[in-house]
This record gives structure tokens, sequence and C-alpha cells, in this order.
């Protein structure tokens, strides 16, 4: 099991995805999926839905969306991981948010991009513009998740995958309007002081939350109004050591924290 997960403390998904009905059986009777990332989504499915009741869904992280990561982490495909509201740091905060690594084995940063949903997604959507049509707000993210994993010395991707991908904590800063990812995307780029750590664009959010979004219908989850879907990281994931950072991600505003 996961380290991010030890204290089962996370998620509730909605019931009736008919993956989840035979990932159910195929664990209980100990028989495994052809296709290992299938198998890898139905355990973190399986993982999600054991968890007690009362968490509220905040939404969707799409992971391992481009070629490199995929290649990285032996994977052919992208995945997502469903995320828990209770791991928003410094929710509502305008400044002075601060992080902590405690009960972190191995802690990292990536920057990416959020999207706010205004209207609920009950089937896929054909393309881009047919997901701005439901998305209200677009914001700077941070994500913090945990990148070592129980009993696995080198993970690969359907580790990640079938342990929910290492959610346990993401930043938002202040929403703005979605339009700003049409056209040229703004550029984003992440330091602690002086030296630059991550740089990236948005240009890839709109296609990797179109995916997601897609591939979160498909498994059975319901995508409600108010949640959130993170576009994977945009640049390398960094370690999380300690000091003071600035995410700058242009005409997108900027996130400001501390990592303790």
């Amino acid at each position: 099991m996961p380290r991010s997960n030890r204290v089962r403390e996370v998620l509730h998904p909605v019931p009736g995805a008919l993956l989840l009905v035979v990932a159910w059986f195929c664990l209980a009777a100990g028989v495994t999926l052809a296709d290992p990332l299938a198998e890898a989504m139905a355990r973190q499915q399986v993982l999600v839905a054991a968890w007690p009741a009362g968490e509220r869904v905040a939404g969707f992280k799409s992971a391992f969306s481009s070629p490199q990561m995929q290649q990285r982490f032996g994977l052919d495909r992208a995945a997502f991981a469903v995320l828990p509201a209770s791991a928003e740091r410094c929710a509502g905060q305008v400044a002075g948010c601060t992080v902590s690594r405690a009960g972190y084995e191995r802690m990292v940063l990536e920057i990416e991009v959020a999207l706010r949903l205004g209207a609920a997604i009950t089937q896929p959507l054909a393309d881009e513009a047919a997901l701005l049509a439901h998305i209200d707000g677009v914001m700077p993210a941070v994500e913090l998740p945990e990148l070592a994993l129980e009993g696995k010395v080198t993970p690969n991707g359907i580790d990640y995958i079938a342990s929910n991908i290492g959610v346990r904590g993401y930043i938002l800063g202040a929403v703005r309007d979605p339009a700003l990812l049409q056209g040229t995307a703004p550029e984003l780029m992440l330091t602690r002081g002086a030296t630059v750590l991550a740089q990236g664009h948005a240009d890839g959010a709109l296609a990797a939350a179109l995916e997601l979004v897609n591939a979160a219908v498909a498994a059975g989850y319901e995508l409600r109004p108010g949640q959130v879907l993170l576009s994977g990281a945009v640049g390398a994931m960094m370690p999380a050591e300690p000091g003071d950072y600035v995410a700058d991600y242009g005409a997108l505003g900027t996130l400001r924290f501390t990592v303790r």
C-alpha cells in the first residue's frame, strides 16, 4: 500500500463503473487482467472504493500525459487519479501558505494548470471547445505528491497508478478567465530564491484535461460543478526542499508558498 494512503484518509468515488465490479471480482479471485494499465486502474478504483465515506471528491488529476513521462515510467498511454478535498493546502489563503513535509518520505513538487468545472459532465466530450463550455475558471496549481511507495524500491507507472498516483496535497491559486488558455498559452516557471527549478507552458492543458474528463467518465465517475481538473506536471518534477517558492504563471497568476 502506498505511504500516501496508509491511513486510508481520502476518497469516496461514485459507484457504478463496470470496471469496478470486474475489478472486485478479479482481485478476489486472484485473476489479473490482460492489460497491465487497465488492471492498475481497476486496483486504483478498488482502493478508492474501500476508503470511508464522507470525503468529498474535489476533482481529478491527469498523469503520465506526455510521451516523455510515459517512456520514463514504462507506460503506453496516460492515466488519472482522484483528488480529495482534504488534500487542498492553504485553501482560501491569500498569502502566507506554508506546507509541511511531515508524513512524507519523498515529497516532490509539480507545477500544473487547474481547470474548474462550471457544469456537470456525464458523457464523453468531443473536443476542447466542448470542454471549455463546461469550464468556468482556470488557475495556477502546484501538486505535492508522495513519490515513495512502500515495498517498492523502484516503482514503475503501473505501481503509481494502482496507488492513486501518490496523491497527498495540492495548492490552487486565484481563479482566472478560462479564455486565457486559448491562443498563445502562458509560460510557467517555478523558482526557489534565484534558482529556476522548472519551466514549461500551458499549451497542452486543454488537451490533457479533455483526455482526463473522458477517461473519468468512462470509468464511471461523476464530474460535478466546482470540481477541478489538474493538467498533469508541466516541466520536471522537483524534490520539495525547504525554502520559499514562487510559481509564476504569467497571465494565469502567481502562487507563493513555503516548504518546511
